[in-house]
């Protein structure tokens, strides 16, 4: 899950340092699918991150390894699909968690907001391709030591965020009754 800019204040994106690499990984009968954010291609291009031939150049090696650009319009079909979850600091990192399944973080040191420490405390943590590759080996190997602890996030955000319907309706009558008495 690649993100769109290259700016570190506002997350960062490894895609220029990864997908090279990502690409000739030995998926043997896994398979890979990237899902750029939409504005990804287009920034790059305009930033001079890389040329319109070379995200040709790239999507046609992709389709020819067999690697999937994913343009599912929702990003849950995506996620019944997905394993293992590799990505920059994104918000899909709070709703893939509710998966229970792995996803390997690749940080660009930018702050962070409770539910996403939360998150990432949970997840794999690569700061360099090395790491990327060892943690995915390992996952792909079968062993997860994150496990349970990822289970046990995803256990205490469904109890705090099961009723968040009812607490949104609450906020909205005490506004309202805050509202009627300041009148």
């Amino acid at each position: 899950a690649p993100r769109w800019s290259t700016d570190p204040v506002i997350g960062g994106s490894h895609f220029p340092d990864y997908h090279k690499q990502l690409s000739d990984f030995p998926w043997r009968d896994n398979k890979l699918i990237i899902r750029p954010h939409p504005l990804m291609w287009d920034n790059f291009i305009r930033k001079n991150i890389m040329t319109e031939d070379e995200k040709n150049g790239i999507i046609a090696g992709w389709k020819e390894k067999g690697i999937t650009v994913d343009d599912n319009t929702s990003i849950f079909d995506t996620f019944n699909d997905t394993d293992i979850l590799i990505s920059d600091r994104s918000s899909i990192m709070s709703i893939f968690i509710m998966t229970g399944k792995p996803i390997i973080y690749c940080p660009f040191g930018s702050d962070f907001f409770e539910l996403f420490d939360k998150t990432v405390s949970g997840c794999y943590t690569a700061n360099d391709w090395n790491e990327l590759e060892s943690t995915l080996r390992m996952l792909l190997s079968g062993e997860d030591p994150l496990k349970e602890k990822r289970l046990g996030i995803l256990n205490e955000l469904n109890m705090k965020y099961n009723h968040s319907s009812e607490a949104i309706v609450e906020k909205i009558f005490e506004d309202s009754a805050n509202n009627e008495k300041k009148r």
